[in-house]
């Protein structure tokens, strides 16, 4: 599972609350000029909203290990309209380059 704490105020989160199916892209450095021969990685699942009380230990755990990635989060992790949202994976797409496609299935 992949978790993200995000804005119920948002656009994005309206979408979800509307189709459930989503994609995080994630890319890393650029060291081609050619983009296309850059490495990144599709993952696209199924999200759901888990709804906390702020001072659950499981919401405070989850908020934790976020805080390590985006050391914002401690504050507005905390703000009413923020929840977690977790991804549970159905499909996975590397690319390493051009011509290297990579992909598994979760199913």
């Amino acid at each position: 599972k992949i978790y993200v704490l995000i804005s119920d105020l948002s656009e994005h989160t309206n979408n979800i609350s509307i189709n459930q199916k989503v994609s995080i892209y994630f890319s890393l450095k650029e060291l081609n000029k050619t983009k296309s021969n850059n490495p990144r990685l599709t993952i696209n699942g199924l999200i759901k909203k888990h709804v906390f009380n702020k001072n659950d230990p499981e919401f405070l755990d989850l908020l934790g290990s976020y805080q390590k990635i985006e050391k914002g989060s401690k504050m507005w992790g905390m703000f009413s309209d923020f929840n977690f949202y977790s991804l549970n994976p159905q499909r996975a797409l590397y690319i390493e380059g051009f011509g290297k496609a990579y992909q598994k299935d979760y199913n």
